[in-house]
């Protein structure tokens, strides 16, 4: 697979290998093999296995109609 590279990035295509060694947590192995340093996460990371979150909620997005026809 060839490397796309520009003046200011370099984009290189994502294997097997660095697909598994993510998956099985071996920073240092994915970092070899890229090239780069990952990014550290700053908090905890939340998973689920039962699918996709929802999505969040608009603080500022208006509150619809009840039944009555007052909002909220």
């Amino acid at each position: 697979m060839s490397v796309l590279e520009t003046p200011r990035l370099r984009l290189v295509p994502i294997t097997l290998s660095v697909v598994e060694a993510v998956m099985a947590g071996r920073r240092g192995d994915t970092e070899a093999l890229v090239g780069a340093t990952l990014p550290r996460l700053v908090g905890p990371v939340a998973t689920s296995s039962s699918g996709p979150s929802p999505p969040r909620s608009n603080a500022s997005a208006p509150t619809p109609p009840t039944a009555s026809g007052a909002t909220g």
